[in-house]
């Protein structure tokens, strides 16, 4: 069956899921949780102090959210941010080992004094050929040892917003990278 949360999920332990689950509400604990099904975030809250990390694939909808306000957030699998979708960190750091997709009008927006998005996989920008995805917010810093692919479209680096290129991380394809906020080629790049 499907886990469906639209009240607060608390982890108190160590905890795997395999089923679909849907969160609607709030994921909250100390304890780690592991999914290692199908992920689908509608307005989601992870509140943490505990790790929440995502194995199988993960879903935010077209117009929908995931909030990471504590804890920490680990995608090890397949991330989708679709049409105008979003994912907010909020003094916390949210970590892809895997593949994130961003898709038109998507965005990973920081709040607050720490906000991270630490990409040692793959981030994939796929917007169409006239669509934008976005890093932003007032003091995101998206730190990068992995491969940005710009498949179509434009990935914009707000105002405030930082896209550290460390040593390992690659930007390749056909889209555009546009800088408006602060470009730190930190290793020798080919871009």
């Amino acid at each position: 069956g499907t886990l469906e949360d639209q009240g607060t999920l608390g982890v108190n332990s160590a905890q795997s899921l395999a089923s679909p689950f849907v969160v609607q509400g709030v994921v909250a604990g100390a304890g780690a949780l592991t999914v290692t099904g199908a992920m689908t975030t509608n307005g989601a809250d992870f509140e943490g102090p505990g790790t929440v990390t995502v194995t199988g694939t993960w879903n935010i909808p077209a117009s929908d959210s995931a909030n990471v306000t504590g804890g920490s957030l680990v995608n090890n699998g397949t991330a989708t941010l679709n049409n105008s979708s979003s994912l907010y960190i909020y003094n916390t750091t949210v970590t892809n080992t895997g593949t994130v997709t961003m898709r038109a009008n998507s965005e990973v927006y920081g709040y607050n004094t720490t906000p991270a998005f630490d990409n040692a996989g793959t981030l994939v920008v796929n917007p169409g050929s006239t669509g934008t995805a976005t890093l932003a917010g007032g003091s995101l810093v998206i730190n990068s040892t992995g491969s940005i692919q710009l498949s179509s479209g434009t990935l914009d680096i707000s105002s405030g917003a930082t896209l550290n290129l460390n040593a390992g991380s690659s930007v390749s394809g056909s889209g555009t990278l546009e800088d408006q906020g602060t470009l730190g080629v930190n290793s020798a790049q080919s871009l």
